[in-house]
């Protein structure tokens, strides 16, 4: 089975399609996405083609397997949770769905906050000097 995300106006997956990997394969054999999507449309007429996301159930492509309320990030060909990013530096960790920083969380701060500016884990505390 193929399965493909299908998304509303604002990149939120709304539903989860399935259809057989046979729709998707072209002429000479190989499977493409673009095949799955016009098949899609020809079933579901009130989409356009950019809301028809293909999506991997074991992660080869794209990250895990959204589900519904997952946002589509399209810069970083993704789905995570929360469609923002936190900081400009974060990247999609498409593994787990989620926005992750350049560095790891220092385990040792008491009230870790991410200094942006520094691009680095820092301790807030009542002395911090950090931009928010």
């Amino acid at each position: 089975m193929a399965n493909f995300a299908i998304l509303n106006d604002n990149d939120q997956v709304v539903e989860i399609e399935y259809i057989e990997n046979s729709n998707l394969i072209d002429s000479n054999g190989i499977e493409k996405e673009i095949n799955g999507i016009n098949y899609i449309l020809s079933l579901r007429p009130d989409l356009k083609s950019n809301q028809i996301i293909q999506v991997s159930a074991n992660g080869n492509f794209r990250g895990n397997l959204p589900t519904i309320g997952f946002f589509y990030i399209r810069e970083e060909d993704g789905f995570c949770r929360i469609k923002n990013k936190p900081y400009p530096s974060w990247r999609l960790n498409k593994f787990y769905n989620k926005w992750q920083p350049p560095k790891k969380l220092n385990e040792n701060l008491n009230n870790p906050i991410w200094d942006e500016d520094q691009k680095k884990w820092a301790e807030l505390n009542k002395n911090s000097r950090i931009s928010l």
